[in-house]
C-alpha cells in the first residue's frame, strides 16, 4: 500500500531482503525504473521508498511486529538486526566507492560536450558537461566538497539514468562555478532547469536532480555560508492536484520546505491551468528569460526585506531592554 501510494508499480511481490530494488513508477516509459525501495524483516518490519520522478519519499514501518517474542529472543533479534544493519552500511559504502571510481573513469574517457539533441530540445548550453562514445551526456553528481560521486547519463531521447550504485542523496551539479561568499545561490531540480536559470540570471546554480534532494543540498551550502541568500527555484507540478485522483504538488511542497529549512525563499514558475509546463525551462521556452529575471529579482528583494525586518526587530528589542534596565533617579 505504501509503495502504491508513492507511485511505484511492482509487477511481482515485494522483496523484503534488505537490498535496494529499482522498479517502474506511474508515468515511466517502457523500460524506465524511476522508483527504488528497500524492505527489512529483521527486527520490526520497515523500509524506505523513493519515487525519483516526483521526489516522494516514504520511510515505512509496520504498525506491529509480525509475531510476539520473549524478552531474551527479542534481545537476540535486536543484536542480529544491528549486525545486519552495520553489514548493509559497509556494503553500501563499498558499492558507492566502486561507483565513484567508475564515474571518474567514465568522466576521464568522455569528451567535452558542445552540442547534443537534448540540449537543442531544451534550448540550453553544455556548462561543463561531457559526452561519452555512445553520444550520451554526462552530468556530474558531486558532493559539497566537489568530489565526484557519480554521473547522470542523458540519452539522445532525453531519458536519464544515474550510475548504478552511486551515492545520490546530497549529490548535485554546480553551474556557473562556486559562488563567492555572500553571493546569491539558486537551487533547482534538473540540469535543463538549472542551465536555464544560469543563462537568464548569471547567478550560480546548484542542480539537485530531484525535488526530494533540494533540502539536503541547500543545507550543505547554508552550512558553508550562513549569510548567503538562497533561492529554491522549484518546479510547479500544478497539474497533479487537478488529476481525477488528486496528487500533491510535489515540486511546490518540496521547494517551500527546503526554503524554510535554510532561511531562504522559494520561487516557482507560473502556468495557465491547461498548460502542462512545470519548470523554469518550460517557462523560458514559452516566454523567454524575462519572467525568470523578474522572479529571481523579486525573490532576492524578499530575502533582503526579511533580513532588514529582523535587524529592525532586534534593534527595537535591544532598545526596550536597555530602557528596562536603565537606573531610575530618586523620586521627588
Amino acid at each position: 500500500m505504501a509503495l502504491h501510494q508513492a507511485g511505484l508499480r511492482l509487477t511481482g511481490s515485494v522483496e523484503m531482503d534488505g537490498k535496494m530494488h529499482r522498479v517502474p513508477v506511474e508515468g515511466d516509459r517502457k523500460g524506465q525504473k524511476s522508483g527504488t525501495y528497500v524492505g527489512h524483516l529483521d527486527g520490526w518490519p520497515a523500509g524506505y521508498i523513493r519515487n525519483h520522478k516526483t521526489g516522494t519519499e516514504i520511510r515505512w514501518k509496520a504498525d506491529r511486529l509480525v509475531w510476539q517474542m520473549a524478552p531474551a529472543e527479542r534481545a537476540r533479534f535486536a543484536a542480529e538486526a544491528a549486525r545486519k544493519s552495520a553489514a548493509r552500511a559497509r556494503e553500501r559504502q563499498d558499492i558507492q566507492e566502486r561507483a565513484a571510481k567508475m564515474a571518474h573513469r567514465l568522466w576521464a574517457a568522455a569528451a567535452p560536450a558542445t552540442s547534443h539533441p537534448y540540449l537543442a530540445a531544451k534550448g540550453v548550453r553544455a556548462h561543463g558537461l561531457r559526452q561519452d562514445q555512445r553520444g550520451r551526456l554526462l552530468v556530474p553528481v558531486q558532493g559539497a566538497d566537489g568530489r565526484l560521486w557519480g554521473v547522470q547519463r542523458v540519452d539522445v531521447d532525453g531519458s536519464k539514468l544515474f550510475l548504478k550504485g552511486a551515492r545520490t542523496e546530497g549529490g548535485h551539479a554546480l553551474i556557473g562555478g562556486r559562488p563567492r561568499p555572500g553571493a546569491p545561490l539558486l537551487v533547482a531540480e534538473g540540469y535543463a532547469t538549472g542551465a536555464t536559470l544560469y543563462e537568464a540570471t548569471g547567478l550560480s546554480v546548484v542542480v539537485a536532480f530531484n525535488a526530494g534532494n533540494l533540502a539536503t543540498v541547500a543545507k550543505a551550502y547554508r552550512s558553508a555560508d550562513p549569510s548567503r541568500p538562497i533561492i529554491i527555484a522549484g518546479d510547479n507540478d500544478h497539474h497533479l492536484p487537478r488529476k481525477a485522483v488528486p496528487l500533491p504538488n510535489v515540486g511546490k511542497e518540496k521547494a517551500e520546505a527546503a526554503a524554510a529549512a535554510v532561511g531562504g525563499t522559494a520561487a516557482l514558475p507560473s502556468f495557465p491551468p491547461g498548460d502542462r509546463g512545470s519548470d523554469w525551462n518550460d517557462l523560458a521556452r514559452r516566454q523567454g528569460h524575462q519572467p525568470i529575471v523578474a522572479a529571481v529579482r523579486g525573490a532576492l528583494d524578499q530575502i533582503q526585506k526579511v533580513a532588514a525586518d529582523r535587524v529592525e526587530l532586534a534593534a527595537a528589542a535591544s532598545s526596550r531592554k536597555a530602557q528596562e534596565v536603565r537606573p531610575r533617579g530618586p523620586r521627588m
